[in-house]
């Protein structure tokens, strides 16, 4: 499964709309259309689409803090019927790798709740540890390149 990102434009951003997590993930993550939001009125926020083949599989909304200078993931989300067969994983190393190059970055943020044990497990897969601190509600976690 090969997966390109793709930045949200005028040309795909109703797919993006359009994607959903399942019902029992919802409270976990902001819509789709609240992320492209933001975006127009944060400009440090990007957004972009995970595709498989020319089918968008998931979507991203990142940045660079401007406080501090970190790269945050905003968020991260795969499409419901995309979800249970390795999208998560890939989509998040395609991520992380596009970020790295982009920002020239070592280190990478991000927050989840706690009670998505999904979304964790997935994190720490692919290299995020706990911090042991809490934004809002939400634990950050934090992934090191060196």
């Amino acid at each position: 499964m090969d997966i390109n990102i793709k930045e949200i434009t005028a040309e795909n951003w109703v797919d993006a709309v359009k994607l959903k997590v399942k019902e029992d993930q919802e409270n976990f993550i902001a819509s789709n259309a609240v992320s492209l939001a933001q975006s127009k009125f944060h400009p440090f926020i990007e957004c972009h689409g995970f595709y498989a083949g020319e089918e968008m599989v998931g979507f991203s909304a990142t940045g660079k803090n401007p406080e501090d200078g970190e790269i945050w993931i905003a968020r991260f989300m795969i499409g419901e019927k995309f979800q249970g067969k390795g999208y998560g994983k890939k989509c998040s190393i395609k991520l992380l790798e596009f970020l790295k190059e982009r920002h020239n970055c070592f280190k990478i943020f991000l927050d989840v709740a706690p009670e998505n044990e999904i979304a964790i497990k997935m994190y720490e897969s692919v290299g995020f540890k706990d911090t042991g601190k809490i934004q809002g509600k939400s634990k950050v976690f934090k992934l090191d390149f060196e």
